[in-house]
């Protein structure tokens, strides 16, 4: 089950450990939890933002690929969670004009 908890703040913390012991294939990038202040290199993030970057080692090559000097898009969601947390989605066109998800 992917379900770590009956709480999802609890559940998103457990799943976000085990990936981070994963280490170099892990693809958390970022994670910053509701009730925790901001690391001190960002800015603008009140203690209750949430914040998760997910990017694996493919998606990371593919933007270095296809994002560097070249085309990067984003696409933001909202409203399709009960937590009204917006969704953004960093998207690169490959060498056949097709995109590309590299980051959520």
């Amino acid at each position: 089950s992917v379900r770590r908890h009956e709480d999802d703040a609890t559940s998103v913390a457990c799943w976000v450990q085990e990936m981070t012991e994963k280490k170099a294939i892990s693809p958390v990038i970022f994670y910053k939890p509701q009730g925790v202040s901001q690391p001190e290199d960002c800015d603008n993030m009140g203690i209750n933002d949430f914040m998760i970057c997910l990017q694996t080692p493919l998606q990371a090559t593919l933007m270095k690929q296809f994002g560097h000097k070249k085309i990067l898009c984003m696409d933001s969601t909202h409203g399709t969670n009960s937590y009204d947390f917006q969704l953004v989605t960093i998207v690169v066109v490959d060498e056949y004009g097709e995109g590309y998800p590299v980051a959520w």
